[in-house]
């Protein structure tokens, strides 16, 4: 069975899919980093008590903690022991069985979700038997849409200039990628436009068989139940929705469609997104002139709130908030 890499940028749709697959009846697909955060130092899997020691110890200092359900360290130490020495694979996937509370043995497809994948693809596709590296593409300004949402939810600040540069790195990194026979690429709009077609294409991409349930996922919201972010999630609570493609439109100030679309042009024009509507379009220097604005009110604003102990909301930051997308 395959072990299944989903990655894509923040807010592009992964933790949706991550959620189907784990709804297949022979799919595994847990929360955590596992892999992300182990692969570096462990890649080599463990070859006694001591080096299981080691390991176990740097899990449990990293995400694994914040993924349902949860054992011990000693437990799952208890777990491992006995069949040491461990190869990385069958390291990761006995901690994941057992969470599971599945048999080691099992006829399960599993796997992991998280950004960071796609730079360590090299390292896991060698070390690793049958992985499935699966890539999630979304307009670039509906993630940032997305993301300046999850501002008033989390605090998560969203610097445009450093998110074209990640969005364009990750852009090129699929564009190398894209052709290896072990990489496939989706769209999220496809994916909620289209769900059926495009899990059976991705089920014979994986050499599964394609499950009904897969598109029964909603349940499996519950494992957020707990989690203080939960409100990021709540789209996974509904049916896919195929007006998300183009909600950006909307959602988002006109100024930062404008300077968005400029920083991430070459990317959006590789994967074939549409162009700007003509009623948001200006002159070069007009974006300009609002990407210095723009550059201005997010520095400002981030001296007020980090720099300036003790102050209170103002009028000003309250506009500065408004500017940078951080309020409607």
């Amino acid at each position: 069975m395959p072990v299944v890499l989903v990655c894509g940028m923040p807010r592009s749709g992964t933790t949706l899919l991550m959620l189907m697959l784990d709804s297949h009846p022979h799919g595994l697909m847990p929360r955590g980093r596992v892999l992300q955060t182990t692969s570096d130092d462990w890649i080599h899997g463990v070859s006694n008590r001591r080096e299981l020691d080691q390991f176990l110890d740097h899990l449990y200092t990293s995400d694994y903690l914040h993924r349902p359900p949860r054992s011990s360290q000693q437990d799952l130490h208890a777990v491992l022991q006995p069949n040491l020495p461990l190869t990385y694979q069958s390291l990761i996937q006995r901690i994941n069985f057992h969470d599971a509370t599945i048999r080691p043995d099992s006829d399960f497809f599993w796997g992991e979700k998280t950004s960071e994948l796609i730079w360590k693809w090299d390292i896991l596709k060698n070390n690793l038997d049958n992985p499935r590296l699966v890539i999630v593409l979304r307009d670039g300004r509906a993630i940032l849409s997305s993301l300046l949402k999850a501002h008033s939810v989390a605090g998560l600040e969203t610097n445009l200039y450093q998110w074209a540069t990640d969005y364009n790195n990750f852009s090129k990194r699929v564009a190398a990628l894209q052709n290896e026979p072990n990489v496939n690429v989706i769209r999220y709009e496809d994916l909620v436009t289209q769900p059926r077609p495009v899990l059976q294409n991705l089920s014979s991409f994986l050499g599964i068989q394609y499950h009904p349930d897969m598109l029964s996922y909603t349940h499996k919201a519950r494992r957020f139940t707990n989690d203080p972010k939960r409100a990021m999630h709540k789209l996974i609570q509904e049916d896919p929705n195929a007006g998300r493609g183009i909600a950006w439109q909307q959602e988002l100030s006109p100024h930062i469609i404008r300077i968005s679309n400029h920083l991430i042009n070459e990317s959006l024009a590789m994967w074939n997104y549409s162009a700007l509507p003509t009623p948001l379009k200006k002159s070069t220097i007009r974006v300009q002139l609002e990407s210095l604005q723009y550059k201005i009110a997010i520095n400002l604003y981030l001296v007020l709130k980090y720099n300036i102990p003790g102050i209170r909301p103002s009028r000003l930051s309250l506009r500065l908030e408004k500017f940078i997308g951080y309020r409607s």
